[in-house]
């Protein structure tokens, strides 16, 4: 017999059993959580729930009773070799800025491929992915993480660019990829995580979606949820205490040393269906770091700033949009200059008219002298 309560505790260790017959916005977990508990249940019960029943339950305990009068026969998902992509770019002016690689373009490639990959699993065009009913579904990228072996601006003109990448997915709206960008000696490593959404009225009402699975979907299955996953909902909960990016320690803190606001360029910022995009939160947090440079840190010369730092590693947590009416807060929670060149630097984006928190940005940088 299926329990509910022992699955809700994989994800929330200290879930009570009368939080069961409260309803999901009184019981404490966030969407990301109810995504991960809805993946788990699927995963147990070895079938896919269909959307207008899942979307009928308001407690858990629905669902709990759900299973107890009706138990959990169903069709198994299926699935067949993984979903892979190559391709090879050679730099030039518009994969450049500030004399080497633009990260920019960067995020932008490696979205588009992970997107690819993902429609040609699904066996959908993009602007046909829809959930059970019929909802328009959009892809939410979760988490980007990339770490280069040497900075960006270590990549010339005329580069040629080799981009390898692999699909996977935890149930039916957490999908994976893990991607190499292969240099003239050097090499990028890249892993990105999206879930789907579905909008209400505006870019603050996004509810968690699920595609529907093709029979023979290709995107290879993970057993268990990737502790890539793992450690983003630790850090968007609060739970972790440190992170480790390109040989990096930072100590995760919700302070504040400076912050600024930013209003939105609707012409770099949003994307085709007028979302804040996902490639443009790691660039307004640079342009908000000039000011942060230029204020706190003068003895930095922030004319320069731009020619003399450039990334080594970035990792993107995103857990909400913003409407272009809006503006963004822009936050630094830590800044470090090592001895040996590095920059770190702790970001978080905030939606001015909630104070929602909707991204950490945690970056390394080389710094010349």
């Amino acid at each position: 017999m299926i329990s509910i309560l022992q699955i809700v505790r994989q994800t929330a260790r200290d879930f009570a059993d009368p939080q069961l017959a409260l309803p999901f916005h009184e019981c404490g977990l966030d969407s990301f959580d109810l995504l991960e508990i809805r993946v788990r249940v699927e995963s147990e019960i070895k079938q896919a729930i269909p959307d207008g029943r899942w979307f009928s339950f308001k407690s858990f305990q629905d669902i709990q009773d759900y299973f107890d009068d009706n138990g959990a026969a169903a069709v198994a998902d299926s699935t067949a070799p993984s979903v892979t992509s190559r391709r090879t770019i050679a730099v030039n002016m518009p994969q450049m800025v500030l004399g080497g690689l633009s990260e920019s373009w960067l995020f932008k490639e490696i979205g588009d491929i992970h997107w690819s990959m993902t429609c040609d699993a699904l066996q959908r065009e993009s602007d046909k992915l829809t959930d059970e009913l019929g909802n328009r579904l959009y892809a939410t990228f979760v988490r980007v993480r990339l770490e280069s072996s040497a900075h960006l601006k270590k990549f010339r003109e005329n580069e040629r660019l080799e981009f390898q990448s692999r699909l996977s997915r935890f149930g039916r709206s957490m999908f994976f990829s893990d991607l190499t960008v292969a240099g003239e000696e050097k090499q990028i490593d890249v892993s990105l995580m999206t879930t789907f959404s579905l909008r209400q009225t505006d870019n603050k009402s996004l509810l968690k979606g699920e595609p529907l699975i093709p029979a023979g979907c290709k995107a290879s299955v993970c057993d268990s949820l990737p502790r890539f996953a793992e450690e983003y909902r630790e850090t968007r909960k609060g739970d972790k205490q440190e992170l480790a990016l390109a040989g990096e320690k930072f100590t995760l803190s919700k302070d504040l040393i400076f912050e600024t606001t930013y209003a939105m360029n609707p012409y770099l910022d949003l994307n085709g269906v007028n979302l804040l995009y996902f490639a443009a939160y790691p660039m307004i947090s640079d342009f908000c770091e000039l000011e942060f440079v230029e204020n706190a840190r003068p003895d930095l010369a922030v004319s320069r700033w731009p020619f003399k730092a450039s990334t080594v590693a970035r990792d993107v947590y995103y857990y909400g949009n913003c409407d272009l009416a809006d503006r963004i807060v822009f936050g630094v929670n830590s800044f470090a200059l090592e001895a040996n060149g590095r920059c770190k630097i702790a970001t978080s984006l905030f939606r001015e008219s909630d104070r929602q928190l909707i991204a950490n940005i945690f970056t390394v940088k080389h710094v010349d002298e």
